[in-house]
């Protein structure tokens, strides 16, 4: 129960944007089909025999491509954690969630007050951590590449 709803009154829902449910459809089409392409590329780019035959152009594609898998998780996981961060901001400064004017997938229950401020905070930490994997994932991975580079030199 919040303080605008003393159990007398149905709750106050926010209805669902149809547009926004089409451009979440569309984003999550379009990530598969990039996550796709990324595969099928990587597949091309690196052909197994290419290690038998030039391991030195091997490695060099084998750093490339470790390289951009690094570079498309920073920018998606930086997109994801600023959206997250900007969306807990509009929830505290509105005190409501959803915060006014959001566009919604499907209908949501409007929250006031603490419970209000409770989920901006949840998602502004959720936020954070994205971004701070955002920091993470390219290290990770570059560190992974240079591994797999010394296997890779090894065997060749």
């Amino acid at each position: 129960m919040t303080a605008r709803n003393s159990g007398t009154e149905p709750p106050e829902i926010q209805p669902a944007d149809p547009a926004a449910r089409r451009r979440a459809i569309l984003l999550l089409l379009a990530g598969a089909v990039i996550g796709a392409c990324a595969l099928w590329s990587v597949q091309r780019y690196l052909p197994g025999e290419l290690a038998a035959t030039d391991p030195e152009l091997y490695r060099e594609r084998l750093y490339r491509a470790v390289y951009a898998l690094a570079m498309l998780s920073f920018a998606g996981l930086l997109a994801a954690g600023g959206g997250l961060v900007l969306l807990g901001r509009r929830i505290l400064d509105a005190d409501r969630f959803p915060p006014p004017g959001s566009p919604l997938v499907r209908p949501t229950r409007v929250h006031h007050g603490v419970r209000a401020r409770l989920i901006g905070r949840c998602v502004i930490l959720g936020g954070s951590l994205l971004l701070l994997g955002a920091l993470l994932a390219p290290m990770l991975l570059l560190e992974l590449g240079g591994a797999l580079l010394a296997t890779a030199g090894a065997r060749g």
